[in-house]
């Protein structure tokens, strides 16, 4: 039976990165603790003249990357398990971290057009006329006209309209964006 285990080093500023390096290990074993495995392995290499100097070369430390690197398989049969690849990764990523564009998926979404509208209201409030003096498809455009143009007249709202079925979907009031 194949099985990882993976040693994981931040490597750069505020951990925004790391490396990450792995050991596929094969083992007759289901259920060998793996980690204690390599430790005493590694505890018996580092009793040999060989180990012993790696270790002190190392600040005394021995990792799982010396172990992949410099570990006899002899140890490793003796713990059982053998050692049959060594892995660094060239790239890691959040494990949450989404592979699906969001643009692209909303890009295939409805597609939607802002309208900024001027309105004359009459005392109670109702609309009277009502005229558009900006059109766009980036709401954060729309935002920022009206933002602009409310300072100049009297109540200015973002229509949205469905851009292929040319329905008015929603009305923005000025105190709503």
């Amino acid at each position: 039976m194949e099985r990882v285990i993976t040693a994981i080093e931040p490597n750069g500023l505020l951990f925004s990165e790391y490396r990450v390096h792995s050991i596929v290990l094969k083992t007759p074993k289901k259920n060998l603790d793996l980690k204690a495995a390599l430790k005493e392995a590694v505890q018996d290499f580092i009793q040999t003249e060989k180990g012993k100097a790696i270790y002190e070369n190392n600040g005394n430390s021995f990792t799982l990357v010396d172990a992949s690197m410099s570990l006899p398989q002899g140890f490793c049969k003796k713990h059982g398990f053998v050692i049959i690849e060594r892995v660094i990764t060239d790239e890691a990523m959040d494990w949450n971290e989404s592979l699906v564009d969001d643009r692209k998926e909303k890009a295939e979404e409805e597609v939607s057009i802002y309208k900024v509208c001027i309105e004359d209201r009459d005392s109670d409030g109702n609309v009277i006329n009502s005229d558009v003096s900006f059109t766009t498809s980036d709401r954060d455009e729309a935002i920022n006209v009206a933002r602009n143009l409310r300072n100049q007249y009297g109540t200015v709202v973002i229509e949205t309209w469905d851009a292929e079925e040319d329905n008015l979907l929603d009305t923005t009031m000025e105190n709503q964006y």
